[in-house]
Formats: structure tokens, sequence, C-alpha cells
């Protein structure tokens, strides 16, 4: 890619491998890269229905003790929950969400209507899971700026706001290493974060 920092790629450990051989049918040996450390982000393409929304699903982790809830309000208000401790942290990052209402119209809020990367923690037995919300999503009645999760959802203030709120999931989960997967936009926001961080 001839960028001195690998921004695509995000290391990731055996117990993520067991996870999707077990619920894809997927090979060990399809997910290890020779000879490597590192692996590309994973964007997931998971989609489907789903009979609970979003917010009852996040309502959910609220009201289960097993999971702490980390919220900031600056540099962009960001939300995240965690479960669990142990030295490696799984973190989830969800997708763009609902950005647009029409195909040129941005939405009031960009909670998703399916949380995909929220599924895919709940599906996690790792020690240590968290899920990564992006900014403004999950807040209610709170007036945001579109540009962050339409045009500017990769803006500086965006990752620096998600990079702060895994600070929060790291130290509560005790751990030392961190594996991001994001899903769609997550993605990009996971290499984004790899980039700046070393304990990726």
């Amino acid at each position: 890619m001839g960028n001195a920092k690998p921004m695509a790629f995000a290391r990731v450990c055996g117990g993520l491998s067991c996870f999707f051989e077990q619920f894809f049918g997927l090979k060990k040996r399809m997910l290890q890269c020779a000879g490597a450390s590192f692996f590309c982000i994973m964007l997931l393409g998971l989609l489907g229905g789903c009979g609970v929304s979003a917010r009852q699903m996040v309502a959910g982790l609220d009201a289960d003790p097993a999971w702490t809830a980390i919220e900031i309000r600056e540099p962009l208000p960001t939300k995240g929950w965690v479960r669990g401790t142990g030295d490696v942290l799984h973190v989830y990052i969800e997708g763009d969400g609902f950005a647009y209402y029409r195909r040129n119209q941005p939405s009031l809020n960009p909670t998703p209507n399916y949380p995909t990367a929220l599924m895919l923690a709940l599906q996690d037995d790792a020690p240590a899971v968290a899920y990564l919300a992006r900014p403004y999503q999950y807040f209610q009645g709170m007036n945001g700026n579109p540009l962050f999760w339409t045009t500017g959802r990769f803006h500086r203030d965006v990752v620096q706001a998600s990079n702060r709120v895994v600070d929060k999931l790291k130290k509560a989960a005790g751990s030392k290493e961190l594996v991001l997967v994001g899903y769609s936009g997550g993605g990009a926001v996971a290499a984004l974060l790899a980039a700046k961080r070393k304990d990726v």
C-alpha cells in the first residue's frame, strides 16, 4: 500500500480465529496469515432481520450487570460497553448506522437499525469483550452535526472520541492488548485507531 503506517492492519489473536471458525465455518488456515502477525481489518458483511431494535439491545446491556457502560461527551458524544476482564480485549466497532434518511438527506440520528457489531460482540465468548458505538449513536434528543456521521464520519474528532472510549474500555477490562473488529465503516475506524495505538 506504500504507506509507512499499516493503517489497514490489526493483530488478531487465535481466539478470534476460533470464533470465526465456529460461527462461519471457516477453516483456521483461511484466517491465518502465513508468517505474519497482522490481518486486514475484517469488514463483516452480516445483515439480517432482528425482531429487537438496536436501542432495545443496548438497553439490555445497560440492565445486565455483566456489562459496564462507558460514555464521553467531548470531543463528540460516544458510547461503549464492556464485559469481563483479561489481558486481551476484543473491541467490536459499529458501522455507519442510519446515516442517511434518503440518498442525499442525512438522518437526524445515526443509531443503526441492525447493530451488526453488537450482535457479533454478544456472540464472542472471549474473557473480555467490548462494543464501541460511533459518535452520536444511541444518544436520544441530541442535535448533533450530521457531518460526523456522513461525509465527515472519519474526521479527526471522530477518531479522537473513539480512541478515548477505547482507552476507558481497556482500563475497565484491565487489558494490555486490543483486537479491533470493525463492521462496514467501523473497519475504517479500526484501521485509523490501529495506526495511532501501540497496543493493537
